[in-house]
């Protein structure tokens, strides 16, 4: 029987070129197109034995029967690779990989299939030649089986992933169904016509044009880059929707915190008017002045947020005593404690340089910021204070330091929200301490700036440990000696202890009137010259004039 070859002829020119056009273009770090490009360079392998064969069986009766029995062999061991390649690129055009059970129920076929052929040999239950005929064995049929069971599986494959698949690409399946499942049914009935391969090839193309891409990994980098995008945009959303709310209730918590203070200096203001009896006065002048520190400590707080936030604001490195620094938070930690009975521990190392390099005004703000809410959230037990010196190389070092209490602590999921612009742990709880919530704040933004962090332990009514470190250099490495033993010092403001300097002389330039009267009312007593001037202009006037000023107190703007 002289076999039609045109068909499987044309699919192998195609399939040639494929491969050309692959080799050149495709990416192969994909899973997807590695199948791809293996199944392609079988295909065209199995095609151009399938013609082969044809061929030599054609001219059996002149052609050795060991060279057909070998080329069939070669043709139908290509079939089953193509066979099981092609089910795995279908599963991979689904997902990603192929799933492990089809792998492994594919290899298994697969080897199945290859002893099978290899026992044909000296069989021929598969095929044999005799006298120059093609003789068909008992599982002659499995030719045909094997490959629409891969037809068949494919399909199934494909399938289970249609929903994936845009329209098109699922009419493009379906042609592939028809194409693949029409060539072997009608070379059954036509044996002589070669239309397996054929249909394959033509079915295959279909898949390429619709499923196929040229870089896969580009592709699916694409998906996963808009993916992110997308999931970062959602989360900025949240985030800032967040952001809104806490600024909401910041600013509902300090039109409140403003407002206590603000109240109680206009009620002191006017019953000062009216009240003659000068204790009562003096109570009230009393609470006039805690509420303006109050006051001005809010808005301050509120002010050096806006700096850092606004990056206008940047660390001064200067020389600084460690003990001054911490005997002024010490003096401003007992100022706060008055009235609570709560206990002060220190445990400060002595051998700490009394002389160091860095941002004093900040590491006093770091400090006292943790060491008041210490105090403030704390009604029983204590508070401590915990510093000491860890030494680094070339003249540096690490000051540590640990701040303890027994408040009320917080639970795991408020630790991540300290730290956060305008929020409060436990606000409910906590609405009668002073504060806008700005405090931790301050201090994550300044540790950042030291490239340091705030490490935070608390458990809920057992306190809260609040701790960080700071590089520092050495100016004078002489041990400081003991800090904060003395109780300080309770004589009195300078006016109690009739504190008097008539030689003194003293500019103060202000545009407000009020604070220069003020000033003026405050060192009354003390036989001061004052001179005021209520701008630049008459402050450089007074100063070009004969004699000097022992200090001038100017406006900051």
């Amino acid at each position: 029987m002289i076999y039609n070859i045109y068909f499987e002829a044309a699919a192998l020119i195609f399939l040639v070129v494929l491969n050309i056009y692959i080799r050149l273009q495709y990416d192969s770090v994909a899973s997807r197109n590695r199948q791809f490009k293996n199944l392609s360079l079988i295909l065209m392998l199995a095609v151009l034995f399938d013609v082969i064969t044809a061929v030599t069986i054609s001219y059996a009766d002149i052609v050795p029967a060991w060279l057909n029995t070998v080329l069939n062999f070669i043709y139908l061991l290509t079939d089953i690779l193509l066979e099981y390649r092609f089910v795995l690129y279908c599963a991979c055009c689904v997902r990603d990989e192929p799933p492990p059970s089809l792998v492994i129920t594919g290899k298994a076929v697969s080897v199945i299939s290859i002893l099978t052929l290899i026992v044909n040999f000296p069989t021929g239950i598969i095929y044999s030649f005799r006298n120059g005929e093609y003789i068909h064995g008992p599982l002659y049929m499995m030719v045909f089986i094997i490959p629409f069971i891969a037809i068949f599986a494919s399909i199934v494959v494909l399938f289970s992933g249609f929903s994936r698949f845009t329209a098109n690409q699922r009419k493009c399946i379906l042609l592939y169904t028809i194409i693949s499942v029409t060539g072997p049914v009608v070379q059954l009935f036509h044996p002589d016509v070669l239309l397996i391969l054929f249909s394959v090839a033509l079915g295959y193309m279909t898949l390429i044009f619709s499923l196929e891409t040229p870089d896969v990994r580009a592709l699916n980098a694409a998906m996963e880059e808009l993916k992110r995008t997308k999931d970062e945009a959602e989360e900025a959303m949240n985030a800032a929707r967040a952001a809104d709310r806490a600024k909401s209730r910041f600013l509902s918590s300090m039109s409140h915190e403003l407002k206590t203070p603000i109240n109680a200096i206009l009620g002191c203001a006017e019953i000062i008017e009216k009240e003659k009896d000068e204790k009562v006065v003096g109570e009230c002048a009393d609470a006039v002045s805690a509420a303006g520190r109050s006051l001005l400590g809010i808005v301050d707080e509120i002010l050096y947020y806006t700096q850092i936030e606004e990056k206008s604001f940047g660390l001064t490195c200067a020389e600084y005593s460690p003990a001054s620094l911490l005997t002024d938070i010490i003096a401003d930690t007992r100022y706060l404690m008055e009235g609570k009975a709560i206990e002060l521990r220190l445990s400060i190392s002595e051998d700490i340089p009394s002389k160091l390099k860095g941002d004093l005004a900040a590491m006093h703000r770091i400090i006292e910021s943790i060491m008041s809410n210490a105090v403030k959230f704390t009604e029983k037990g204590y508070a401590e204070l915990k510093v000491s010196w860890e030494p680094k190389e070339a003249g540096t070092g690490l000051l540590h330091v640990c701040i303890k209490d027994t408040g009320p602590g917080m639970k795991k999921e408020q630790l991540s929200d300290v730290g956060e612009s305008f929020s409060r742990t436990d606000e409910l709880s906590n609405r009668s301490i002073p504060g806008v919530g700005l405090g931790l704040t301050i201090v994550t933004r300044l540790l950042s700036l030291m490239n340091s962090t705030l490490s935070i332990e608390s458990e809920p009514q057992k306190g809260t440990a609040v701790s960080f470190c700071v590089l520092q250099t050495v100016i004078d490495s002489t041990p400081m000696g003991p800090v904060g033993t003395v109780q300080p010092d309770e004589g009195g403001s300078a006016e109690e202890k009739g504190f008097t300097a008539p030689g003194a002389k003293i500019l103060a330039a202000d545009d407000n009137r009020i604070n220069l009267d003020v000033l003026k009312r405050a060192l009354k007593e003390t036989l001061v010259e004052i001179d005021t001037a209520e701008d630049g202009e008459k402050a450089l006037r007074l100063i070009e004039k004969p004699g000097k000023y022992d200090l001038i107190f100017l406006d900051h703007m």
